[in-house]
């Protein structure tokens, strides 16, 4: 399932993210997937993790997040990696690649969705769209600055290279508490349904008997 999340962040803190990477220490994207750069397939800079400013990255992005229905309904989240701001500027590009499925630092978790959140303008650059191998072909994502794209770790992905302007976009990674992803997009889909029928008709029957079954399905199939 892939699902963009609309306005994720307002204009504010949007330019707060563009403003911090104006100003703070960007690294080699090397030093978080040192296999992927050796072989030439990663090609971008990220902020340093020690930089003054990535607690406060964290703190914009995670609570986004954390406001955000859709993305929690979807996600069900468990453990969120803390995010990283990244950029490609011209010539820089990753190549076809598959995430971890797992982490050590700074706790051990498994990876089961990933997040990118555009920060940038898409007029503002070219290239650097977000390639995703789908059962039904590749899909192409270059979204307005504040929009996200969540989708399952297991796809193969890449960003095309950069051919003018800067790619700026924080990405992190999400443990969910529903590990199989065709369970998630069950519980999404009875949520949307749920949802609506609470619109229509919010003392119907039929909306406590479905949301019941849907909570019951999500108590059952979450691993704590």
């Amino acid at each position: 399932m892939l699902l963009a999340l609309q306005s994720l962040l307002g204009d504010r803190d949007v330019a707060e993210l563009r403003r911090i990477a104006s100003t703070g220490e960007f690294v080699d994207g090397a030093v978080s997937s040192p296999g992927l750069a050796a072989a030439g397939v990663k090609r971008n800079e990220q902020l340093s993790l020690t930089s003054t400013h990535q607690r406060r990255v964290e703190q914009i992005v995670l609570n986004a997040l954390d406001r955000n229905e859709t993305f929690r309904t979807a996600a069900i989240p468990k453990l969120i990696r803390p995010p990283i701001l990244s950029r490609y500027r011209p010539g820089m590009a990753y190549g076809m690649h598959i995430d971890n499925p797992v982490m050590r630092k700074p706790v051990p978790m498994r990876l089961d969705l990933s997040i990118t959140l555009f920060l940038s303008d898409p007029e503002s650059y070219s290239g650097g769209e977000l390639c995703i191998e789908t059962p039904y072909g590749e899909k192409r994502i270059k979204l307005p600055a504040g929009d996200a794209v969540l989708y399952p770790t297991t796809m193969l992905h890449r960003v095309e290279e950069i051919t003018s302007g800067e790619r700026l976009a924080a990405v992190t990674w999400i443990q969910s508490m529903v590990h199989d992803q065709d369970k998630r997009s069950m519980l999404y889909d009875l949520a949307l349904v749920t949802q609506w029928i609470h619109a229509m008709a919010p003392q119907s029957p039929f909306y406590h008997r479905l949301n019941n079954t849907r909570a019951n399905l999500a108590r059952m199939w979450a691993i704590d």
